[in-house]
């Protein structure tokens, strides 16, 4: 889980919502996309929040599982070189296990924030 000081609060999210940034991974052949992101650069650091919609898992146990597992490829991974805020939105389950599968996108995407 991410500490409290790393997550966004609801005025951040509106922020990241109305002035962000779309970032995404294109599919490769035979998988889906699982993340997608939202960034808003701004001084102060990395920030982020994880969204599983319902439209993905229409139970809230798994929601949860699923953004439980976002917070920790992102606590596992280096902070990005670029302060900012961030969403990341679960766009499917995938079928390996979870942190590593977010994992790999989640790096994706960072890199897509370095360049």
């Amino acid at each position: 889980m991410l500490s409290k000081g790393k997550r966004l609060t609801s005025h951040d999210v509106d922020a990241v919502l109305e002035r962000g940034v779309s970032l995404y991974i294109p599919t490769q052949k035979g998988k889906k996309t699982l993340i997608s992101a939202k960034f808003l650069a701004i001084s102060g650091g990395f920030r982020a929040a994880a969204v599983a919609p319902k439209s993905v898992a229409k139970s809230a146990v798994i929601r949860n599982r699923l953004r439980r597992a976002v917070y920790r490829a992102i606590v596992g991974l280096p902070t990005p070189k670029r302060s900012g805020i961030a969403i990341f939105f679960v766009r499917s389950i995938p079928k390996e296990p979870l942190t590593p599968a977010f994992t790999e996108e989640i790096k994706a995407i960072f890199a897509k924030l370095a360049a």
